[in-house]
Formats: C-alpha cells, sequence, structure tokens
C-alpha cells in the first residue's frame, strides 16, 4: 500500500507505518554534542543514536532510547517500483545474474575471467531515471558478460554468467 507522499518504515522486518512529511516537520530536533539527536514530539521525549547508515540499501541501525532497532526506509518512488514489480533483487540460479527490472546498461564494472567477491558491484543499470547497482551474491568468477554497455534489457534477462 502506497501512502501518497509518505514514507513506508519498517523497523526490524517486522513493523511497517508510513511517515508523512507534516509529521516530520512537527518534531523538535535537536542534535546533541556526543552527535546524538534529541527529539520532542507531543510532549514526548526520545533520544536518538545513529549507528550505522546504508545508503545503497537505505537502512539504519539506531538507538532509541537505549534500545537498537534495524530500520529501512522506502521513499514514494521505491513504494511506486515496488507496488508495479519491479525491485524484486536479481535471481540466481546456475551463476546466472538477471536483470532485477528492466533498464539500460550504464556501465559494466567487471571483466571476463575476474575473480569476484560477495557484494562486489558488477554492472550498474539505470531504470526510472535511477542508477541502480547490481552486486555479486557470491564469490565466483566472471565466466561470460551477455550484455554490452548502453545495451536496453529486460527484466529477467541475463546479464552475467558467474562460475
Amino acid at each position: 500500500m502506497n501512502v501518497k507522499n509518505s514514507y513506508k518504515i519498517t523497523v526490524n522486518q517486522k513493523f511497517e507505518w508510513f511517515l508523512k512529511p507534516e509529521i516530520i516537520r512537527e518534531l523538535d530536533i535537536v542534535r546533541q554534542a556526543d552527535g546524538s539527536w534529541h527529539i520532542l514530539h507531543q510532549n514526548l521525549s526520545y533520544n536518538l543514536k545513529v549507528l550505522h547508515i546504508d545508503r545503497q540499501n537505505k537502512t539504519i541501525k539506531l538507538e532509541l532510547n537505549g534500545e537498537s532497532f534495524h530500520v529501512q526506509i522506502a521513499d514514494p518512488l521505491q513504494q511506486l517500483i515496488e507496488e508495479m514489480g519491479l525491485s524484486s533483487r536479481p535471481h540466481h540460479q546456475s551463476g546466472e545474474v538477471l536483470a532485477p527490472m528492466p533498464g539500460l546498461v550504464l556501465n559494466i564494472l567487471v571483466k571476463e575471467g575476474e575473480t569476484i567477491e560477495k557484494d562486489q558491484p558488477l554492472l550498474i543499470l539505470e531504470a526510472m531515471k535511477m542508477e541502480n547497482i547490481i552486486k555479486a551474491e557470491g564469490q565466483g568468477s566472471v565466466a561470460r558478460i551477455a550484455v554490452e554497455k548502453g545495451q536496453a534489457v529486460n527484466k529477467g534477462e541475463l546479464l552475467l554468467f558467474i562460475e
């Protein structure tokens, strides 16, 4: 469900709700000298420490009033992409790296025969004016590159074969 102009917040992969921009504007937020944040909302006080930010996956590990949380944030565009079924991660069978969505190959970051590590960027795919970095799901070597820079691909099309 996409609530227009709201951010979908998922906490610990269990709880989710939609945060409207007007709620964010109502918060009284003050950065503390130690880098943490003090937040006042509806006469309640919260102490927030950001422990780690993963901008690529849009996740944050934080501590709120002493309790740790893993938070994933989806902006309205990301929610629309999910609703359209374009956000599924690539499936890997027999070493195949498939396009997770239709797009344009902007850059190929590996060469055939190259040894790769888990999470290593393999190529950049542009979709809906956003650059998406396709990463290796595990270790291996690039056996075959099935696309070229500048090539348009469909969802599920073979990009690379990893051995």
